[in-house]
């Protein structure tokens, strides 16, 4: 085997590695709180396709949250399937890579790699990415059920809040007059006034306890762990469970003395 080759055949999203003439990999993850739907498809490669469909390779999805050292990995026979994480054990952002990996010792065809493999098999180990995407970044929890958007119709100053019926999930639609939207969309305080309010509306509505909205169940999580009643419950307050999900974080106040 060529010294200026990686050890092992690997086929990237973005081929970067060029260890194949033909074949591609396409995946794609949607991810909403402490779920991510996950389809891979491939192109052109009928000797990772046979390892699939003999079971000695199988489809993952890595999971990771640094700050809380949290990792997972979901398996799949299938190019198709859903990936969960425990919302309670990660904090901050979560990573996801998907792929392809070998399960077992196995001996894989190398009719679709660069010649400059030669021809008859590569011997693959157990636990070799075949194919592998790029990271995919999971939202906050707090974008996954708000949106913010410039609204004319609101004198200056005003901000508005209502459901958003054609996402066909439970999801909130946060108003913002131009002047706010303009000038201070990315500011927390705004960020968490809108929160607020969206919680104060899912204290009116009360949604289905029996609701399979993952992004809800992820927020109930939260405030079962910080001991915070959620609607439907006894003494919910709604700004109260908004900031149990999401910290209001002041900045130190500065000494008007302070000659610094």
């Amino acid at each position: 085997m060529p010294d200026a080759l990686q050890p092992l055949p690997l086929l990237t999203q973005d081929d970067t590695r060029m260890d194949w003439k033909r074949a591609r990999y396409a995946p794609s993850i949607q991810v909403q709180g402490g779920k991510a739907s996950v389809a891979n498809e491939l192109r052109d490669a009928p000797e990772l396709e046979r390892l699939v469909a003999q079971g000695s390779a199988q489809w993952v999805v890595d999971v990771r949250c640094p700050k809380t050292l949290y990792a997972k990995t979901e398996r799949s026979a299938t190019s198709k399937f859903e990936a969960e994480w425990d919302v309670r054990e990660v904090d901050g952002p979560v990573y996801l890579r998907p792929g392809l990996v070998a399960v077992e010792n196995l001996r894989m065809s190398a009719d679709g790699l660069l010649d400059l493999w030669g021809p008859g098999e590569v011997e693959i180990p157990k636990g070799w990415w075949l194919a592998q995407g790029k990271t995919v970044t999971s939202k906050p929890l707090v974008e996954s059920l708000l949106t913010f958007r410039r609204s004319e119709n609101l004198a200056e100053g005003r901000m508005s809040v209502e459901k958003d019926i054609g996402s066909g999930n439970i999801r909130f639609i946060i108003g913002l007059a131009p002047n706010l939207y303009d000038a201070r969309r990315m500011d927390r305080d705004i960020h968490m006034a809108g929160l607020v309010a969206v919680f104060g509306l899912l204290g009116a509505d009360n949604p289905d306890e029996e609701t399979d909205d993952v992004v809800l169940r992820a927020i109930k999580a939260k405030l079962e762990e910080a001991d915070t009643p959620a609607w439907g419950e006894e003494n919910y307050d709604p700004a109260l469970a908004a900031t149990a999900v999401e910290k209001f974080l002041i900045p130190a106040a500065v000494d008007d003395d302070d000659d610094a």
